[in-house]
C-alpha cells in the first residue's frame, strides 16, 4: 500500500499478464434455472448477458442434471460422482442433515493441490467442508457463501444474510472483484458462483424472493434494475396449467431469472476488467428442475434436462449449439482435462476405491459434435430431496430414448416442499378432490403412483406420456437401456442395488 500509484498499476499488470497465460475456470451456477432465456427461445425474460455468453461459446440443447435435486446435484457436479456414490443422497440442511462421505475429493480440493487458487460466490449447500473446500469464500475474512457447512460470519445490511451473498448481484460482484485481483492474482483460479436465484423464497419478498432489494420495502441492490412482468406476457410450458395462478407464479419468476441474467454481466464484466475473460473456460448451468409440479426432482425431461452454455478459449465453435447427450457427471473429467490435472488414482467412495465414469467433453467444444466421437448417455440417480421426500429412482437418457427405474415403485412419489407449497399444486389438488378438470397434461393418481419402469421415446414423446416398457415392440430397446443402467450402478456401487433383486425381496413394499 506504501508503493506509490504507478508501481502498484505496473505490479498489477504484470499479475494480469501473467495470469492471462493461465488456464482459468469460472463456472456459473443457477438455482432451478430452466429455459426461460433467450438462447432457448423465450425473449420475454430479456435476458441479453446469457445471449453474450452463447455468442460466445456453445450452447448444448440436451445436457443433463444427474440428480434433480439441490444438494444432491451439487455434490455430482464437484466430485463427479452420482450421489449414491458420494454419499450426498438428499438436502445438507435440516432435517436431514445429509452429508458426502468423509473420504471422497472434490473438484475444489483436486484443483488446489494442483496451484490453483479456488473460491466460492453464492448458495454452498453441500457438506462436509473438507470434502468441498474452497480456499476463499468460507472464512470470516472472505465470507462469500452460505448454506450447508458454513458458519461464517457475513455482515449485511439487509435481514437475510443468504440472499446478502447469493442473490445480491453487487455483493458477489464486489467478492469477485476482489477474488479476481486482489487475492494471489498470479495464480490460475476456479470460481465457482452459486446464484440463489431462481430458487423459491416466499413471504414478503414475494414467491421467488422477486422483491428482495427491489428498494420499495427496504434497501436497494445497487446494480440491480429490477424488470417486472405481466400473467399475461408469459408463456407457460407445456407441462404446467395454464390459468391465473400459474401465470401470475411465472411473472415472479421471471423478474429472478432477469436479475441473475443482470448478475451473470456484472461477473463476466469483472472478469473482463481483470483482463481475464478471454483466457478461462466458462460453464453455464443449473442444478435441476424448475420449481413447478413435474419439474423438479423428477427424471423426466423437464426434471433433469438443463441449459447448458459452454465457452472455451480460442475455440472455432463459437456461437454455435450441440446435440450431444451431456452429463454433469461430465463436468469434473472435463475441467480437468482443459486444466492438465489427474483425478486421484487412489480416490475413494465410502468403502470402496472409485473413478470418474463421467467423460470429458472437452473435444466437442473443439470439433462439431457430428464430426467427433461422442457416446450419448447421461445417468442419473436421486434417493432423497428433504428426509420427507424419499423416492429413489435411477434413469439413463440416450438421444432417443429414456428409461426411468423406480425402485421403490409401491411407494406414492413424495411431493417436495418447494411444489406442495406453491399455488400451481395447490390448484391442481383443489380440483383433484373437486372433480374439476385440472388443465394439468399428467393424471394426477399416474403423477403419484408410478410404475417400475418407464420408457420413453423422447424424440416423439417429449413429455413423456406414453410408457413404452411393455410394450413387445420396444423390448429389444428396453432389455439394452437396463442392462447399460445395471452396469453403471454396479460400476458406482449404488447401495441400492439390492432392492432390485428379486431374491432380496421386499424393498418396494
Amino acid at each position: 500500500r506504501d508503493l506509490p500509484f504507478p508501481m502498484r498499476a505496473l505490479l498489477l499488470l504484470l499479475a494480469c499478464v501473467a495470469q492471462a497465460k493461465q488456464k482459468n475456470v469460472l463456472f456459473l451456477l443457477t438455482d432451478d434455472g430452466g429455459f426461460e432465456m433467450s438462447v432457448y427461445g423465450n425473449n420475454i425474460t430479456q435476458t441479453k448477458n446469457l445471449q453474450r455468453l452463447a455468442d460466445m461459446g456453445i450452447v448444448f440443447d440436451h445436457a443433463n442434471t444427474a440428480v434433480s435435486s439441490c444438494s444432491p446435484s451439487r455434490s455430482a457436479i464437484l466430485s463427479g460422482l452420482p450421489t449414491h456414490e458420494n454419499g450426498m443422497y438428499g438436502l445438507a440442511q435440516y432435517p436431514g442433515n445429509f452429508r458426502s462421505n468423509v473420504d471422497i475429493t472434490s473438484l475444489p480440493n483436486i484443483l488446489s493441490d494442483f496451484g490453483y487458487k479456488t473460491g466460492i460466490l453464492g448458495k454452498y449447500h453441500v457438506n462436509p467442508q473438507p470434502q468441498y473446500q474452497f480456499q476463499y469464500g468460507l472464512s470470516d475474512e472472505h465470507c462469500w457463501a452460505a448454506a450447508g457447512d458454513v458458519d461464517c460470519k457475513i455482515h449485511s445490511p439487509f435481514t437475510s444474510a443468504y440472499n446478502q451473498v447469493a442473490r445480491n448481484i453487487t455483493n458477489m460482484k464486489l467478492n469477485a472483484r476482489m477474488f479476481l485481483r486482489d487475492l494471489e492474482p498470479e495464480k490460475p483460479f476456479f470460481l465457482y458462483v452459486g446464484f440463489g436465484d431462481c430458487h423459491r423464497c416466499g413471504g414478503a419478498d414475494g414467491p421467488f424472493c422477486e422483491k428482495y432489494g427491489d428498494g420499495a420495502s427496504g434497501p436497494k441492490i445497487a446494480d440491480w434494475t429490477p424488470m417486472k412482468f405481466s400473467p399475461q406476457e408469459v408463456v407457460v410450458p407445456p407441462f404446467l396449467p395454464d390459468n391465473d395462478l400459474v401465470r401470475a407464479d411465472i411473472a415472479a419468476q421471471y423478474t429472478v431469472v432477469n436479475r441473475l441474467d443482470q448478475g451473470i454481466g456484472l461477473i463476466l464484466n469483472e472478469l473482463e476488467s481483470a483482463g481475464v475473460l478471454n483466457d478461462t473456460l466458462i460453464i453455464y448451468f443449473s442444478d435441476n428442475g424448475i420449481p413447478f409440479p413435474s419439474g423438479k426432482t423428477n427424471l423426466n425431461e423437464q426434471g433433469m434436462r438443463e441449459p447448458l452454455i459452454v465457452v472455451l478459449p480460442d475455440s472455432p465453435l463459437t456461437g454455435t449449439r450441440s446435440s450431444a447427450v451431456i452429463s454433469s457427471l461430465d463436468f469434473v473429467p472435463t475441467i480437468l482435462d482443459f486444466v492438465g490435472a489427474k483425478y486421484p488414482p487412489n480416490a475413494r467412495a465410502g468403502p470402496h476405491p472409485t473413478q470418474l465414469h463421467g467423460r470429458s467433453f472437452l473435444s466437442l467444444l473443439q470439433t462439431p459434435h457430428t464430426a467427433a466421437p461422442w457416446q450419448n448417455a447421461a445417468f442419473a440417480s436421486h434417493n432423497f430431496h428433504s428426509l420427507y421426500a424419499y423416492y429413489p429412482m435411477r434413469a439413463l437418457r440416450t438421444e432417443k430414448y429414456r428409461l426411468i427405474h423406480n425402485i421403490a415403485h409401491d411407494l406414492s412419489y413424495a411431493i417436495l416442499e418447494d411444489v406442495y407449497s406453491t399455488p400451481t399444486w395447490q390448484q391442481i389438488l383443489q380440483d383433484v378432490k373437486s372433480g374439476t378438470p385440472t388443465g394439468w397434461v399428467y393424471n394426477y393418481t399416474a403423477y403419484k403412483h408410478r410404475p417400475e419402469l418407464e420408457l420413453y421415446d423422447i424424440a416423439e414423446d417429449e413429455l413423456c406420456l406414453h410408457n413404452l416398457a411393455h410394450n413387445p415392440d420396444f423390448a429389444p430397446v428396453l432389455e439394452q437401456m437396463k442392462n447399460s443402467l445395471d452396469a453403471w450402478r454396479n460400476a458406482t456401487h449404488d447401495p441400492w442395488n439390492t432392492c432390485t433383486q428379486d431374491e432380496a425381496g421386499e424393498c418396494s413394499t
